[in-house]
């Protein structure tokens, strides 16, 4: 099968159009509401059925006739879509701007990077190793390489709370003052959450066929003079370190590395 290793621009119906043809309409339209966020089931459909034509104008189907043949690209972006009940969803949301979403979707038949571009266009490629796609998150979130000369630190879940939702710089750095805290981190962490100019972060998302759906926050990320991260752990605490490149990717391959190996085929 052919690979997608450059992006493909493709309309949300367009992808679940795909979907359609080797999973059925049920599991498209379910892909759609869901991972999508079209809020009605009927719009969903719509979407779908109203790509057909767009697809053959854009020349991502062998044949229309008698029996519809995706194009190898569609083929296998259709494939992983189908089968993914994995995804990694990473934001970022500059101040007063619009939301950058970056999603990552894990099936046995490989691994898919999708960025929105809009409402309703998609940019898709298949990621074929665990480097391309480290890289990829590095890029979305514009981390520095070098290595930080800050010390990490852990502070309980409920002052993350505290702080992270805190607008006031010396209002912050009063919750944030415990043992354990070096001065100059507080004090520069304080700063920048106030006057933040992105924050964002990554989550998974275990979707299984039938089943609820399971949401993992599983870092935070905010940007101005310098950009922070915020690991939740296990402990009830949140590890607070700069972030940078090499940081990013080892928290990034531990996010990694709890979807089952036999889902996330590179």
């Amino acid at each position: 099968m052919e690979m997608v290793d450059t992006p493909l621009r493709l309309t949300v119906g367009e992808i679940a159009f795909a979907v359609a043809q080797l999973y059925g309409y049920d599991q498209a339209v379910k892909l759609v509401a869901m991972q999508f966020e079209v809020k009605r089931l009927e719009d969903a459909l719509i979407l779908i059925q109203t790509s057909g034509q767009s697809l053959y104008a854009r020349e991502l189907v062998v044949s229309m006739t008698p029996v519809i043949q995706l194009a190898p690209p569609l083929l296998a972006i259709g494939k992983i879509f189908g089968s993914s009940e994995w995804m990694l969803r990473c934001t970022r949301a500059p101040i007063g701007c619009a939301m950058e979403t970056l999603l990552l979707h894990f099936s046995g038949t490989g691994v898919l990077c999708h960025e929105v571009v809009s409402d309703h266009v998609q940019c898709v490629a298949q990621l074929n190793d665990s480097r391309a796609l480290l890289v990829r998150l590095a890029t979305f979130f514009g981390l520095p390489y070098t290595e930080s000369a800050l010390p990490r630190a852990a502070i309980t879940a409920q002052i993350f709370e505290q702080a992270w939702t805190q607008v006031d710089a010396a209002k912050t750095e009063a919750v944030l003052r415990q043992p354990g805290l070096a001065g100059l981190l507080r004090v520069g962490l304080s700063t920048d959450l106030a006057t933040a100019q992105w924050k964002g972060g990554i989550s998974k998302l275990h979707y299984p066929r039938g089943q609820t759906a399971e949401v993992e926050a599983c870092l935070y990320l905010a940007s101005d003079q310098r950009t922070w991260m915020f690991e939740p752990d296990h402990h009830d605490r949140v590890l607070v370190a700069e972030a940078t490149q090499q940081r990013l990717l080892d928290i990034a391959l531990r996010i990694i590395e709890r979807v089952p190996a036999t889902e996330r085929r590179f």
